[in-house]
C-alpha cells in the first residue's frame, strides 16, 4: 500500500503535519528478507545467527541481503532463527517494559546456542545488548540474558574483527553515528574504519549530535526534530560527501527525508550498502 501512495501525488492534498509523516515513512520492500531467505542446509564455516527485526525486515530487506553477502564474504554461514520477534526497543522505549520483558524472553529462546548474534539496526543491538536490564538478579532469566547479551555483535564489530578488505572506490563519503551505537553500543571506531578500506575519502561530519530520529521523537516532537535536521543536513553539504552512511533504520530515513527536501544529490545509505558498492 505505501508502495503505491508514495508514487503518487495525493499526498500533496494532505495536511501539512501528516504530509511530513507520509514523507518520512519507509516503502515496504517488494519481498520481506524473512520470507525469502533460506537458511544453510548445512555449514562448513563459522556459523552466526541474525536478527531480521521489524522494520528492516519489511521495508530495508536489501538492506538485509547486503548484510548476509558480507558476512558470507568474511567466511561466515548466516542463520535467521525462525521463532525470533522483535526486539522490544521501541516498547522499552516508551515505557512498556512488561511487554519489551516478553519479547526478550521469546528471543532467548529463539536465539540460543553459543553463536554470535549479528545485528545491523543499531536501536536493536543497543536493546539486545542490555537485554539483562530487564530482569532483577533473582529472576531466573537473569543470567540467560547476560549470556545472551554478550553474544550480541553489531555487523562492524564482527567485519572489523574478521579483517574485511573490500575492493577499494574513489568516491567520497561521510558516515552520521547512529546514537544507539555511538552511546548505546560505544562503537564508533569500527564503521569509520570499514569505510576507509573502502573510499577514496572518509570526511568527518562536523555535527556530533542527533539527526532528530531518536526512535519515534521525529513523531513526537516535530519542531525540535527538524531543527536538529536542518542543522545536521547543512554539515552533510559542507563535507562536499557525495554518501553519507548510517547504521540504524531511523536515521537512515530521518536523513534520506532531509535531503529530499532541500533537492540534495547527496545519497543517504546503511553501512552494510555502502560497503557493498
Amino acid at each position: 500500500m505505501l508502495s503505491l501512495s508514495q508514487r503518487l501525488p495525493l499526498a500533496l492534498l494532505l495536511p501539512k503535519s501528516l504530509r511530513r509523516l507520509y514523507q518520512l515513512a519507509p516503502t515496504f520492500s517488494h519481498k520481506f528478507f524473512d520470507d525469502t531467505y533460506l537458511n544453510p542446509t548445512s555449514s562448513v564455516q563459522e556459523r552466526v545467527l541474525f536478527l531480521s527485526g521489524c522494520i528492516m525486515n519489511t521495508a530495508f530487506a536489501d538492506v538485509h541481503w547486503e548484510t548476509v553477502a558480507l558476512l558470507q564474504s568474511v567466511g561466515l554461514d548466516v542463520v535467521v532463527p525462525a521463532m525470533q520477534v522483535c526486539c522490544g526497543a521501541l516498547n522499552a522505549h516508551n515505557g512498556f517494559l512488561k511487554e519489551a520483558k516478553a519479547l526478550a524472553r521469546e528471543n532467548l529462546r529463539a536465539f540460543a546456542g553459543t553463536e554470535l548474534i549479528v545485528v545491523n539496526s543499531a536501536g536493536c543491538g543497543a536493546m539486545m545488548k542490555h537485554y539483562t536490564d530487564l530482569f532483577l538478579p533473582d529472576e531466573p532469566e537473569h543470567a540467560e540474558a547476560s549470556a545472551f547479551s554478550q553474544r550480541v555483535r553489531d555487523l562492524s564489530e564482527v567485519l572489523l574483527a574478521r579483517d574485511f578488505q573490500p575492493k577499494k572506490i574513489a568516491m567520497k563519503v561521510t558516515y552520521q553515528d547512529a546514537c544507539h551505537l555511538e552511546h548505546g553500543q560505544r562503537i564508533r571506531r569500527e564503521p569509520r574504519e570499514l569505510l576507509r578500506r573502502k573510499f577514496a575519502q572518509v570526511i568527518e561530519l562536523n555535527s556530533p549530535e542527533c539527526c532528530g530520529s531518536a526512535g519515534i521523537y521525529n513523531l513526537l516532537q516535530p519542531h525540535f526534530s527538524e531543527q536538529l535536521l536542518e542543522k545536521k543536513i547543512r554539515a552533510i553539504a559542507a563535507t562536499g560527501a557525495e554518501i553519507v552512511a548510517t547504521a540504524n533504520p531511523g536515521c537512515l530515513l530521518q536523513l534520506q527525508y532531509g535531503l529530499r527536501q532541500v533537492g540534495s544529490k547527496v545519497k543517504a545509505m546503511h553501512l552494510s550498502t555502502a560497503l557493498r558498492l
